[in-house]
């Protein structure tokens, strides 16, 4: 009876880590994937319309490109946490300007939009801040 009682408390009690782990590891994601088209807004509602374009993601990382009318703005990677809040970075990589970079700090509101605050650098420095929206 005893050998009996230890299996079937061994067999629970691996059941159970199991199950708890399963639960803290397989954390779901929201999908970044596709094209955000993203505004951001400086004074007076007046702002500058950017495209990403989200190629690859994997649990919360992701990366793509900033594409503006006149071509590829630069590269962006971010992190998305399960609860929805986002860091995206880009780094500037048009031919005339070096050492600019823009991040983006925000939540998922839902499947298809996002907000937050945005931060222009240049040389390192932040030269302005606005908030900005995306929508997919």
């Amino acid at each position: 009876m005893k050998k009996i009682s230890f299996f079937i408390l061994f067999l629970i009690t691996a059941m159970m880590a199991i199950l708890v782990l399963t639960s803290c590891v397989s954390q779901v994601y929201p999908n970044m994937l596709g094209r955000w088209e993203v505004f951001i807004y400086q004074e007076n509602q007046v702002g500058v319309l950017i495209d990403f374009y989200i190629t690859t993601q994997s649990g919360g990382s992701f990366n793509g490109e900033v594409v503006v009318p006149d071509g590829v703005l630069g590269t962006l990677s971010g992190i998305v946490q399960p609860d929805g809040n986002v860091l995206i970075l880009v780094d500037v990589t048009v031919e005339h300007i070096t050492d600019n970079s823009m991040s983006f700090y925000g939540a998922i509101s839902s499947n298809n939009r996002m907000d937050g605050s945005f931060t222009f650098f240049e040389k390192g420095h932040a030269k302005f801040t606005a908030s900005w929206t995306a929508n997919r």
